[in-house]
């Protein structure tokens, strides 16, 4: 799946969820074969990382609350650094400025079930 394909998927299916598991099986396969080639173990963690803020970029922005100065989506932890091994959970932090808004609970429920991709 190319990034375009992820784009429309993510934007137009009722849960993003099956185009991001997608995406990231075929990434993370990829990676994996290349490290069974003798790719660099940096950049494939790295990459990785990218792969996963590609995709969680893409299934934030679905919701109205994405734009607003008020919420943030914060990568922490070895993903926040950038470094996301196989097998590595992907530790996030949902930042408000106050309470989260009564607008906003279901879209955040819907977000939030996403970590399981």
């Amino acid at each position: 799946m190319d990034l375009s394909e992820l784009e429309s998927r993510i934007s137009n299916d009722a849960s993003p969820v099956s185009a991001a598991r997608e995406l990231l099986r075929e990434r993370y396969n990829a990676d994996a074969e290349a490290f069974r080639q003798g790719a660099d173990v940096r950049a494939l963690v790295h990459s990785r990382a990218d792969t996963v803020d590609t995709v969680l970029r893409l299934i934030w922005n679905r919701y109205p609350f994405s734009s607003s100065p008020d919420i943030a989506l914060v990568a922490v932890g070895g993903y926040g650094r950038g470094e996301l091994h196989p097998q590595s959970d992907i530790d996030l932090l949902i930042l408000t400025r106050s309470s989260i808004e009564e607008s906003w609970q279901d879209d955040l429920s819907a977000s939030s079930r996403c970590s399981g991709i």
